[in-house]
């Protein structure tokens, strides 16, 4: 027992050593990629496309950031279900008011994929519709993707489009920072849980694209036929990553477009959607969730295995064994990684500070970081949850993932039963087809 206890205790030390490194490593990526921003003058002719449903915490200060960009030359699409949609009257009153060009889309309910990608497929659809209308009109070069959401700075359209000057680049992504609120532990949770993947966005293969936050030049979008991927796909991310990957393009991590949400959600939902997402990534992203489970629970069971041994000795008055603090250095190691992770984000929040840019303040408190621990508790909790599940909620729709790019819709609301597919034109059926 004593040869499997010091494997453990090895194993789990030297993971500790690798993920507080990595953390070093991504502060030291940040620090750099901040001493860049502005130095691109790359703005092509962008197409912002926002899907909506549901009126999501901070709404309307979201859309209002995303129709008030530095940037030269874009155009805000709005993609929502249908008029009856709650968030509906909140877009129209935004594009009343926008000093930027910007309209609404109806996405429609299609049932063969999820509602998100209804409303962007609707948004590339509208955008191809005017551009043939018109053809003499001014080409998008850009397509970019913004979560309702997200709350955005208001340099946050530049230095998405800015990497996309590389021809290397396939797509430019960002990530979101949940703002925990005082007196709820799980926003705390939910904080860092999302945050240590960008613990190891500095590594090609561990970057990944969020949704929530998207940018890909026009031609790429086409020479990966992504509009037919998506098709019958549930992730629009996921599915994007590896599409791209598979190109042999790279994917861009925009530092200083750093996005943040808020975690004004019930308990329900906030498990909920940790749930979802381990399902979605062990479909799509099989090789990255495996590891994560097998590690993770490896590291829990050998710190599980020290606190047993910890009592143990504390019980009977013996000193701990030395292996014993091999298997516990994991707690350690997650504060230390938690503590990375805020101060990242605390120079982002200074650059952003120091810039005059303070309509998106972090507030970061680096204590928080210990809580660490318990945030990777709830990590493992939730990937052991999508082990044997591959079925979820999404906004109150309920889905099959069967894989990849095959998606079955098992309920939804019945409001939505008066939501009818949407019509594509005809010219851009042909388009496709032809493709």
């Amino acid at each position: 027992m004593k040869k499997i206890d010091r494997l453990i205790a090895w194993t789990t030390f030297l993971s500790g050593v690798f993920i507080v490194g990595s953390g070093l490593r991504m502060n030291h990526f940040v620090k750099q990629r901040l001493k860049q921003v502005g130095r691109s003058q790359y703005t092509p002719r962008v197409a912002l496309m926002v899907p909506c449903k549901d009126v999501d915490p901070d709404f309307l200060e979201n859309m209002h950031m995303l129709l008030q960009q530095d940037y030269p030359d874009y155009e805000v699409i709005f993609m929502v279900p249908s008029p009856e949609d709650p968030c509906h009257r909140h877009l129209q009153t935004c594009v009343a008011n926008a000093k930027v060009p910007a309209r609404i889309v109806y996405g429609g309910f299609s049932r063969k994929r999820c509602q998100k990608l209804d409303n962007m497929l609707a948004g590339l659809d509208a955008l191809a519709d005017s551009e043939h209308q018109d053809p003499a009109a001014p080409r998008t070069e850009v397509y970019v993707w913004a979560d309702s959401d997200a709350r955005v700075p208001r340099n946050w359209l530049r230095e998405m489009v800015a990497p996309l000057e590389d021809p290397e680049v396939g797509v430019s992504s960002t990530y979101r920072f949940y703002r925990p609120i005082p007196g709820r532990p799980l926003s705390y949770l939910l904080a860092l849980w999302t945050g240590y993947q960008f613990c190891h966005m500095h590594m090609q293969k561990i970057m990944s694209v969020w949704g929530g936050s998207m940018a890909i030049r026009r031609t790429t979008f086409d020479e990966l036929k992504m509009r037919q991927v998506w098709d019958t796909a549930l992730s629009d991310d996921c599915v994007l990553h590896t599409t791209v990957l598979k190109a042999g393009k790279r994917i861009a991590f925009a530092v200083p477009a750093m996005t943040t949400a808020s975690s004004d959600l019930s308990t329900r939902d906030i498990l909920i959607f940790a749930m979802r997402q381990c399902i979605i990534g062990k479909v799509v992203l099989k090789d990255i969730w495996i590891t994560s489970v097998l590690s993770l629970s490896l590291y829990h069971l050998g710190a599980g295995r020290g606190l047993y041994l910890a009592a143990k000795s504390l019980k009977n008055r013996q000193p701990l064994p030395p292996y014993a603090w091999g298997m516990l250095s994991f707690l350690g190691a997650g504060i230390l990684q938690a503590l990375g992770y805020l101060s990242a984000l605390k120079r982002i929040e200074n650059y952003r500070q120091q810039n005059g840019m303070t309509e998106d303040p972090l507030h970061i408190q680096r204590r928080w970081a210990l809580q660490g621990p318990l945030a990777y508790l709830f990590l493992w909790w939730s990937l052991l949850g999508s082990v044997f599940r591959k079925k979820f909620s999404w906004r109150a729709i309920h889905y099959h993932m069967k894989s990849e790019y095959e998606t079955d819709v098992l309920r939804y609301p019945q409001a939505l039963d008066r939501v009818k597919e949407r019509e594509v034109p005809a010219h851009i059926l042909r388009s496709i087809h032809h493709d």
